[in-house]
């Protein structure tokens, strides 16, 4: 498993919110999920 750098993670995230119309909240409750 490849391990992101800060500036990938927020470029994946943009592309999610602006492209995808993924909300910002979804986003940190799925890490919040993965990280615990």
């Amino acid at each position: 498993m490849k391990s992101l750098t800060r500036r990938e993670v927020r470029s994946i995230d943009r592309i999610a919110i602006e492209e995808l119309g993924v909300a910002g909240v979804v986003l940190m409750e799925n890490a919040g999920r993965g990280a615990a």
